[in-house]
């Protein structure tokens, strides 16, 4: 286990995630697994597997806090090629704090922007 009492400062974040990026979390829980340490070994029925997010608050405990001057989240629609296909959160000033049983967020200048047009399944975009 780690215990830590961690800070992060960094001047831009950018986080792009979707429906349409879903082949890749499987590669990456495989490499999550190759660095957390394997269960105990138990002689009754195997443990139902934990999901990343409780693989990693088992993991990781402590104090743990992300300062950011702009953060940007988009939530693809479509595909990764198409970045103006999403739902965008835009923030500046910050600052995501993470503690035993709380979990904060501040922010200023708070930004969601939500593409104008029906999202149309039946063309796709590069074909308009």
């Amino acid at each position: 286990k780690l215990y830590t009492d961690c800070q992060v400062c960094c001047q831009q974040l950018e986080i792009s995630y979707g429906p349409v990026m879903n082949h890749s979390i499987p590669r990456l829980m495989e490499c999550l697994q190759r660095i957390l340490p394997p269960p105990p070994k138990s002689t009754g029925a195997p443990p139902t597997p934990l999901s990343w997010w409780d693989n990693l608050r088992f993991f990781v405990h402590g104090h743990m806090c992300l300062s950011l001057n702009m953060l940007s989240v988009r939530w693809l629609l479509d595909a990764h090629t198409f970045r103006d296909q999403s739902i965008l959160f835009e923030c500046e000033k910050c600052v995501i704090k993470h503690n035993i049983g709380t979990f904060d967020l501040n922010a200023a200048n708070v930004n969601v922007s939500i593409p104008g047009t029906a999202y149309d399944m039946s063309c796709h975009p590069s074909k308009m």
